[in-house]
């Protein structure tokens, strides 16, 4: 079980979060939804869209825009839709996490692989996305590269951003 705390009070807890870049998404109906007030803070990230935010109230406290979701995520991002992250002091607690078949999580960190993901119960697979100084994707790396991609893959990046540091 995953919990969302803030001042000692227990915001969301369920066992069925999606972790995307280190943060915990909550299924809404998980989510103590009393204590949510709407926020007019609005952010965008290039491959997950637009997201929105709320305050949170707890005890007479308030933290701004301390919760975030993303209404319409991007198709890439399809696993956070209807799922909200916590960050300005909310910790996130977890109970012991259940032991893991060695031979599987073996294979995963060798392929990088979404079948052998589903059975370890990995809800995400490590993802690198590269983008131009638009932010439109140039390439992506699914799961867990070899030497010769992921070298490909930086000079790719490192060509980009040589063409950022030539443009006014």
């Amino acid at each position: 079980m995953v919990r969302a705390v803030w001042t000692g009070e227990v915001i969301a807890e369920s066992d069925d979060t999606v972790v995307v870049e280190g943060n915990h998404y909550f299924p809404i109906e998980s989510v103590r939804v009393d204590l949510l007030r709407p926020s007019s803070k609005k952010t965008v990230c290039s491959w997950k869209g637009a997201a929105s935010y709320h305050d949170l109230f707890v005890g007479g406290k308030e933290n701004r825009d301390a919760v975030w979701f993303y209404p319409e995520p991007k198709s890439a991002a399809a696993a956070i839709k209807d799922r909200v992250a916590f960050w300005r002091g909310v910790t996130i607690e977890a109970d012991a996490a259940p032991t893991t078949d060695r031979s599987l999580l073996s294979r995963f960190r060798r392929h990088g692989d979404e079948r052998v993901a589903s059975e370890l119960g990995v809800m995400s697979i490590p993802t690198l996305v590269l983008c131009d100084l638009d932010g439109n994707e140039v390439d992506r790396i699914v799961g867990l590269p070899d030497s010769p991609r992921l070298s490909a893959f930086v000079e790719r990046a490192e060509q980009l951003a040589q063409q950022g540091s030539n443009t006014p």
